[in-house]
């Protein structure tokens, strides 16, 4: 049986589920304890979320690598759906100018280009979903 518990470790919120073995939930006597504190509990859970986030960062470190072995790149600023592509590849773009239309929570943004240059790639399409932090366009 499955059952899911909230735990608070350092200030953050964790939702965890836990699965009951052996014994059941109404059992007055534990057979081993646990042998283990609250204190090494919580390094526990906060090692592993730091663990985590660094394979998360590194990922999409190497996801952006992978898509631009040289010059300079637009990021998505949040996470969406690409309603409209405004530019080409080739095409001469000035900063300023609006390359995507982005629709995030309901609302249409357009993402704008933040310096001048030429585009080398648009690495998306209309309809896609991003994520904050996707490369959209790959200058030269």
């Amino acid at each position: 049986m499955l059952r899911k518990f909230k735990v608070r470790v350092e200030g953050k919120e964790y939702t965890v589920e836990v699965e009951e073995i052996g014994k059941s939930a109404h059992s007055k006597h534990i057979e081993q304890p646990l042998g283990r504190t609250t204190e090494q509990v919580s390094e526990e859970v906060t090692s592993d979320t730091k663990g985590t986030e660094q394979k998360l960062e590194s990922a999409t470190k190497e996801k952006i690598e992978k898509k631009t072995s040289k010059g300079s790149t637009l990021v998505s600023p949040m996470s969406g759906t690409i309603l409209d592509v405004l530019s080409s590849k080739g095409a001469s773009v000035k900063k300023g100018d609006k390359l995507i239309v982005l629709e995030a929570m309901k609302m249409e943004n357009t993402v704008l280009s933040e310096h001048d240059g030429v585009i080398r790639e648009i690495t998306v399409s209309k309809g896609d979903n991003v994520d904050a932090g996707d490369v959209l366009v790959v200058f030269e």
